[in-house]
């Protein structure tokens, strides 16, 4: 499949239907402006080399992992790459319930975050030696919502995402292992460009290569259409599964 949105792009499997990746190069000194697109909500992951976003109002330095959300058909951009890189766009679609929340309540786009800018917080699945650093939180934008988990030596044990499918982006010069399923014990080495799938309420496990750079783009979409509940619950217990 072509990538409607720019050339030297190819598309990676997402594991469902809904959800379209695509990996993306560019030369050191090449400038591009990806195609608008008025209906989904795009979503561009960059691996950390050095570029930077023109837009007509802000220029954004990139020198680390970072995400840029254009706003939809408004707003053009480019993309100038000060060394060769990789990146990551997104298309997420939006459904009724997620145009009809985006009206009353939405992240300010265009956005754009380093990650290091991001919300820190902890996760007791993961090792203290793993920084988590949250850039897109839950009902922000659509279904989406995006962290980046970053560290020396550490680990990550995941009872399974019981409400989101998960994909994770390895960037930087990470090494460590990775396992998922019942037989865990069946590890890969995960190095930088690693694009992986995690189905809904599958288990996973990361373990460092010794004491090598673990560094992620961690991305979280519901896969319930109607997400009502879900916020209420957030908003009123705290936990987006308590609402009946």
């Amino acid at each position: 499949m072509n990538c409607k949105y720019l050339n030297n792009c190819s598309i990676i499997d997402s594991g469902i239907d809904s959800v379209t990746f695509y990996r993306c190069t560019m030369n050191a000194g090449e400038s591009v402006m990806p195609k608008l697109d008025a209906e989904n909500i795009i979503v561009l992951l960059f691996n950390g080399f050095s570029a930077y976003i023109q837009t007509s109002e802000d220029i954004f330095n990139i020198s680390e992992p970072a995400v840029f959300i254009p706003d939809f058909e408004h707003f053009s951009y480019t993309i100038h790459a000060l060394e060769s890189l990789e990146f990551i766009l997104c298309v997420f679609p939006m459904n009724t319930w997620d145009k009809a929340f985006f009206k009353d309540w939405n992240l300010h786009l265009p956005f754009f975050s380093l990650y290091s800018d991001g919300v820190r917080y902890n996760y007791m699945g993961r090792s203290k030696n793993l920084g988590s650093w949250s850039l897109v939180q839950p009902f922000q934008l659509g279904h989406l919502s995006l962290s980046v988990i970053r560290g020396k030596g550490g680990s990550v044990k995941s009872q399974g995402n019981p409400l989101q499918n998960q994909w994770l982006y390895t960037v930087e010069d990470s090494q460590y292992y990775f396992s998922s399923g019942n037989e865990q014990e069946k590890e890969s080495l995960e190095t930088s460009g690693a694009f992986r799938f995690v189905p809904v309420g599958e288990p996973y496990s990361i373990h460092p290569n010794d004491d090598k750079l673990v560094c992620y783009f961690n991305i979280e979409y519901f896969v319930e259409s109607n997400l009502q509940k879900n916020y209420l619950a957030q908003i009123f217990n705290g936990r987006m599964t308590e609402t009946k």
